[in-house]
């Protein structure tokens, strides 16, 4: 009886890590950004988007990822930003919200850096690549000059690949110097979500 009882435990933990082993090795994938879904063409965009009572701002080109983007100012979690949509073939692949926490201060930007990378993680898991870089100016002070986390997923029933990256820019002495210069970048946080797959499959045209 005891045996059997043992055999029974046994089997029940086999079966319950294989379980938690199969839901860790198919994570959720994002199914667009912001609410629009992936393919999703310029005039399907702009509608939405109308909808919701946002003013297309015009085309951009963004990061290099697509030919042809939209610009949207909008919210993203609540916060005032700069929305993209970058198509490919007329079809959402990629999409991202910038100029998140524009002029406010370097500390105010790396809590909202981290409450997003906290909510990212919370929906598909602690990120991949998770790291900050350092700038060294010429008196030998050390700057945080960048914070980028990076998810990199894969659907378990396409194997399409997806990527979510979050990242907090400080231009370092750049920023932190005083001497006058019009062309300063200004800090703030950026998440981009790509559709890696459909991207590829885009331009070979495809989809």
């Amino acid at each position: 009886m005891k045996m059997k009882i043992s055999i029974m435990f046994c089997l029940f933990f086999l079966v319950l890590s294989i379980f938690s082993v199969s839901v860790y090795a198919t994570p959720v994938v994002p199914d667009g950004f912001v609410g629009i879904p992936w393919g999703a063409n310029r005039e399907q965009i702009i509608k939405t988007m109308s909808d919701r009572g946002f003013t297309e701002q015009g085309t951009t080109t963004w990061a290099g990822r697509a030919p042809s983007t939209l610009v949207f100012r909008g919210v993203f979690d609540g916060v005032p930003c700069q929305l993209v949509f970058g198509l490919r073939n007329n079809a959402l692949d990629n999409g991202g919200a910038s100029e998140l926490g524009l002029f406010t201060s370097p500390g105010q930007l790396e809590g909202l850096y981290k409450r997003m990378v906290s909510q990212v993680s919370e929906k598909y898991g602690p990120p991949q690549f998770d790291k900050k870089d350092e700038y060294k100016d010429d008196n030998g002070k050390i700057f945080e000059r960048e914070w980028r986390a990076k998810w990199e997923l894969i659907d378990s029933e396409s194997s399409d690949r997806y990527v979510i990256q979050i990242s907090l820019e400080i231009p370092g002495a750049i920023y932190y110097s005083n001497a006058p210069n019009p062309n300063k970048p200004v800090p703030s946080v950026t998440v981009s979500y790509i559709a890696v797959s459909l991207g590829e499959r885009l331009q070979k045209k495809e989809y």
